[in-house]
C-alpha cells in the first residue's frame, strides 16, 4: 500500500473561532492546500481514500488538495484522527482498503508516524532527514509499505513534499 500524510494546511488562530475543531484555513492555508495536492499528483500518488479528520482546516486542506488531484478519492471523516496517537492511526490506515491512502490530520501524530517510518526504513537521505525533523502546515510525506503491525512494518520513503515560504 501506497500511503501520503498530509498535514493540514495553514489556519486562524486560536482566538479567531469558537473553538479548535472550528479553525478555518487562512488565503495562505488555501493557497498550500492547493499547491500540496498538484504536488502530490505531479508525484504520481492518486489516492483511492481519503482519511479525514473532522477539524474544518483538515476538511478544507482536502477539499482545496483534491481539485488538484486526478481521479475521486472516497472521503472517510474519522472522528479519532482529530486526536489519535500514531499507534491509533495505522490501525486506522490498515483497516481502510485502497492501494492508495491519505491522510488528512493534525501534528504531533502525523509527524510522528512519518518519524517511525522513517526509523523503520533506516532512511538517512536528506529528505528523509527533513522530513522527520518537521512536518509544517500543508507538508506530506509519502510512503510504500505493506499493512503489518506497527512496529514490524517495513516502508519506504517514496516522496516529501512543503510548501515554500515567503
Amino acid at each position: 500500500m501506497r500511503i501520503v500524510f498530509l498535514r493540514h494546511a495553514k489556519a486562524v488562530g486560536h482566538d479567531e473561532a469558537p473553538s479548535d475543531r472550528e479553525r478555518a484555513l487562512t488565503d495562505r492555508g488555501r493557497r498550500e492546500a492547493a499547491l500540496a495536492g498538484a504536488a502530490i499528483q505531479n508525484a504520481g500518488l492518486f489516492p483511492e481514500v481519503a482519511m479525514v479528520s473532522p477539524a474544518v482546516r483538515t476538511r478544507q486542506t482536502w477539499t482545496c488538495a483534491q481539485t488538484a488531484l486526478l481521479g475521486e478519492a472516497r472521503e472517510v471523516v474519522h472522528d479519532l484522527i482529530y486526536e489519535a496517537d500514531a499507534d491509533t492511526l495505522w490501525d486506522l490506515l490498515c483497516n481502510e482498503s485502497g492501494e492508495t491512502r491519505i491522510v488528512v490530520g493534525h501534528n504531533p501524530t502525523l509527524l510522528d508516524l512519518t518519524a517511525h517510518l522513517i526509523e523503520r526504513a533506516n532512511d538517512a537521505s536528506a529528505a528523509a532527514r527533513m522530513a522527520r525533523a518537521e512536518l509544517p502546515t500543508a507538508a506530506w510525506a509519502a510512503f510504500e509499505c505493506e499493512p503489518a503491525s506497527f512496529d514490524y512494518v517495513s516502508p519506504r520513503l517514496i516522496a516529501h513534499w512543503r510548501p515554500p515560504r515567503d
